[in-house]
């Protein structure tokens, strides 16, 4: 699932006074801690999330987060550029997992206009589509008798059939 790292070598590890011996707090040597590693930062990212535009905005988070949690960097404990690729990493993974959560696929528009999430996109959105599609594939009723059985305007039963069987296809090419 992930790619593999492509190895360090001594030359982008970080040096002491680059880290400010752990206390990177004031603004020039936090410039300098990002222009050393958001480079190879942004491929880690870039390895998990493929989306440059989103990647960028992860390396901001990670940056937002190593700023607030550079209090409890220990050099002696592990090196800088670890510590720096365990925030990053966790940041995009939890990224990810957001993104995976609200799928454009997941949600859709209701009566009234508000958005709503939609437990399966595969599946018929409503009861009202699976009542249509009994009526139409089982029952041997046209839309237009469907329509009329559930009490909805026959436009609506067309389009509601439409999009289940769209669903359908989407869920059977998967």
């Amino acid at each position: 699932m992930y790619k593999q790292l492509p190895v360090i070598n001594s030359r982008t590890l970080p040096t002491p006074a680059l880290a400010g011996e752990g206390k990177a707090t004031d603004k020039a040597n936090f410039s300098a801690l990002y222009d050393r590693f958001a480079p190879i930062l942004l491929g880690v990212i870039t390895n998990i999330i493929p989306d440059k535009a989103a990647s960028v905005v992860v390396l901001e988070d990670a940056f937002l987060a190593i700023h607030a949690q550079l209090d409890q960097f220990q050099p002696g404990k592990q090196p800088l550029f670890t510590w720096l690729l365990h925030i990053t990493r966790n940041t995009a993974i939890d990224a990810l997992r957001k993104r995976r959560q609200i799928l454009p696929g997941n949600l859709k528009l209701s009566e009234t206009g508000e958005v709503i999430r939609v437990a399966d996109p595969g599946a018929p959105a409503d009861a009202q589509q699976t009542a249509l599609l009994d009526a139409v594939l089982f029952k041997n009723c046209t839309p237009q008798e469907a329509a009329l059985s559930l009490n909805i305007p026959v436009e609506q039963a067309q389009q509601q059939l439409r999009l289940a069987v769209q669903n359908l296809r989407q869920r059977s090419d998967v």
